[in-house]
């Protein structure tokens, strides 16, 4: 890959705002659309049911795990809900991004970027997805005998989406060309890892985007359906609805 592409991409100007967030009175501070949480402040949020010896004990107090404000309210419930639980009936689910601590260089990265400064450094990154408790399936993951990583996982990514399965699909195809090989596994990427955070959220975007469409159509069409079932509406309540179906378009557009 040419060091072009990468130039195009503007890799550096997305993320190198990606601001941190502490989960210490995180219920009175304002949300920003996507940051990064250390693993430190989730295992002090879940306490002793907290699978923290799984997971590289030299980055808990560095901000490598990137949410959005979409899936923050998800990662807190996780706390009340057993390791062991059933997958989700409904097709939700996590895409989760780990890698460990010699492919991502913790701790010589440039404050204000996400993992690491130069955006064309390689490093090999495992993208997977779970309909089950997040933390349980990357416990799995970390305990495997035959993995690709040679320490601990560190997690980077944790993205909530109702259709988990079909966004993992998108997110490898749209990485089909830098699949790691002798990796281990179909899920594991060899790139720059600020490239592998954007094409998950770009899909996970995508996605969002066509659910509220679908959302908003169905909305639209059910409001049109009462006025057109009613013989006599008067002029305020024609009006009211009017504005409710003004107000779904500019939701979705």
């Amino acid at each position: 890959m040419s060091q072009k592409i990468w130039e195009l991409a503007d890799f550096n100007e997305f993320w190198k705002h990606v601001p941190t967030l502490a989960l210490v009175n995180y219920e009175t501070k304002t949300l920003p659309e996507v940051f990064r949480i250390t693993l430190g402040d989730l295992n002090e949020l879940f306490g002793s049911r907290f699978p923290i010896e799984c997971f590289d004990y030299d980055a808990l107090d560095k901000y490598t795990i990137a949410t959005d404000t979409y899936s923050f309210p998800h990662l807190l419930e996780l706390k009340d809900q057993s390791l062991y639980g059933a997958a989700n009936e409904d097709g939700s689910g996590w895409i989760y991004i780990y890698s460990n601590i010699a492919e991502i260089g913790i701790g010589r990265c440039e404050e204000g970027y996400l993992w690491w400064k130069s955006i064309n450094y390689n490093c090999r990154v495992k993208i997977g997805r779970t309909g089950r408790h997040l933390f349980q399936r990357l416990k799995e993951q970390a305990d495997k005998a035959a993995t690709a990583l040679a320490r601990k996982p560190v997690v980077l990514g944790a993205f909530w989406t109702p259709n988990v399965t079909n966004v993992e699909r998108s997110i490898h195809q749209r990485l089909r060309n830098f699949k790691a090989e002798n990796a281990g596994g179909t899920e594991w990427f060899e790139c720059p890892s600020v490239f592998a955070l954007k094409a998950v959220r770009h899909v996970l975007l995508e996605s969002r985007k066509i659910q509220l469409e679908q959302t908003v159509s169905s909305d639209i069409s059910e409001v049109l359906q009462a006025i057109a079932q009613q013989s006599q509406v008067d002029q305020a309540t024609l009006s009211h609805l009017r504005n409710i179906v003004d107000d779904l378009e500019q939701q979705a557009y």
